[in-house]
Parts: C-alpha cells; structure tokens; sequence
C-alpha cells in the first residue's frame, strides 16, 4: 500500500493528564514532524470538575496550530467511580443527553469519540447537533459512515501490558489496505516502560505504510 490516512488520537485530556498528554504530543512531532492530531478531551475527568489555567490555554494553542479538540465524554468512568465506559445501556437517552450537553458547555468541540457505544449514545449523539463522532471501528456523521478501525495499547490489566504490543503490530499489517486508522495514545501507556517505547514504534510502522496524519474532520471532507 502506499498512502491512505492516519488519525492520531491522544485520549483523555485533563488537567490530571495534562503533562502525560504534552508528552504524547511531543512524541507525535518528534516522529511525524508538524502534523495535526485529535485531542480527545474530558471535562470532569473521574468528576473533577475544576480545571486550572494551563491546561486550556495549551488546548487553544494546539487548536491554533492545527489539531481539533473532540468531546470525549464527560467524567470517563463507570457507575463505580473506576476507569472507563461511561456509557452503557443502563445510561439511558437522558443521561447520555446531559453528559453530551454538559461536556459541550465546558469547551466548544465538534465531534465526540466515545468507544463504548450502546445504542442510548447513538440516538443522544444524534440529536445532539454535534457534526460527527466516531466509535471504535468507525466515523459517523449524519448520512456517512467511514471506516476507521482503531489501533492502541492496553494498560489496565498485566495481560493487556503483554499482549497489546504484538496485538497492535498485528493489527498494523492486517489493516495495511485500510484506507484510513486511527491510533489510540493514552497517558496511561507512558507510565509503563515497555508500552512507552512501543508509542514512536507504532507511529513508525503507520506512517511507514505512507499514511498521511489527517484530523477526523478531515476525513469527512473527502
């Protein structure tokens, strides 16, 4: 294959995971150039509803360099207060609603990534306003569907710490004729050595297969 797409998603960003964040940032430049990325961003990260000056102010700062700042939920955590899907059936349309409504009165954001997808989600994304968002296989705005399988790392059991590295690399070639991927960083892969130096790897491999890093937007306009 030679082309196709690259979306490169840096996840939950927060103040919590500001720093992790701005490094994953830094990795993608230092392995791709100046190429725009999609900051998958979190308004009350594990309901934290306070956010300090900084962290905003790098959000609009990469906005004005090109990345595109999406909704990626409101709290990103389960009925327990753990790590996660936040949306499941039991959230229902209403609930699903009012996360989307409050999410969108803390930043100005587009789209709306969200990889646990029932279908209370779907219909509250719908009727939302909001132009596009995207589940883990695809991009979705109203009368499209892309394909756009995702590639990442695991980090929350010691299983998936093993295995997601040969599992990415697989999924790597196995989507080599896909026309678009998106790979999926988060700020947990760096606390782990080993998945920290997968991140440049997995990078390489993509744009070795002469993927041009492009927004979700981006996508929408071709």
């Amino acid at each position: 294959m030679s082309g196709g797409s690259l979306v490169v998603s840096i996840h939950d960003v927060s103040p919590a995971t500001a720093d992790a964040a701005r490094r994953l940032r830094g990795l993608v430049t230092d392995c791709a150039g100046e190429v725009p990325v999609s900051l998958l961003v979190v308004p009350r990260y594990h309901g934290r509803a306070m956010w300090d000056q900084d962290t905003p102010a790098w959000i609009r700062e990469r906005v004005g360099d090109g990345d595109e700042v999406v909704l990626h939920g409101l709290v990103h955590a389960d009925g327990r207060g753990r790590d996660g899907a936040e949306f499941t059936p039991d959230t229902g349309l209403r609930g699903s609603m009012w996360a989307i409504a409050e999410g969108r009165s803390a930043l100005a954001m587009v789209g709306a990534p969200a990889y646990a997808h029932p279908r209370c989600l779907e219909a509250a994304l719908a009727d939302s306003g909001i132009a596009w968002w995207a589940t883990r296989r695809e991009l979705r705005a109203r009368g499209r569907v892309i394909p756009l399988p995702s590639v990442g790392l695991g980090t929350s059991t010691r299983t998936k710490r093993a295995v997601s590295p040969l599992a990415a690399h697989a999924a790597i070639r196995a989507l080599r004729e896909v026309p678009a991927v998106r790979l999926d960083l988060h700020p947990a892969d760096l606390a782990h050595r080993r998945l920290a130096r997968e991140v440049p790897r997995l990078m390489e491999r993509l744009l070795g297969q002469g993927r041009r890093p492009v927004r979700h937007r981006d996508l929408l306009s071709c």
